[in-house]
């Protein structure tokens, strides 16, 4: 749980989500990681992790879960 928690919170405070809210990311996910590393400053992989979590967190909003 903890190691869960550590994981989540570098990645909330490596790529914040409202800094990304100005980015016009592609309905690509390989061209939207790209653009969140290269922006942002992190690996690919990292990037990617991030975006699969906030895809998750904004299809659980949508969905009321």
């Amino acid at each position: 749980m903890q190691e869960w928690q550590a994981k989540s919170f570098a990645l909330h405070f490596c790529i914040p989500t409202f800094s990304l809210e100005k980015l016009d990311l592609t309905d690509n996910k390989k061209s939207a990681i790209s653009i969140i590393a290269q922006t942002i400053g992190v690996e690919p992989d990292f990037a990617g992790e991030w975006l699969e979590q906030w895809l998750l967190q904004c299809s659980m909003v949508y969905y009321g879960n």
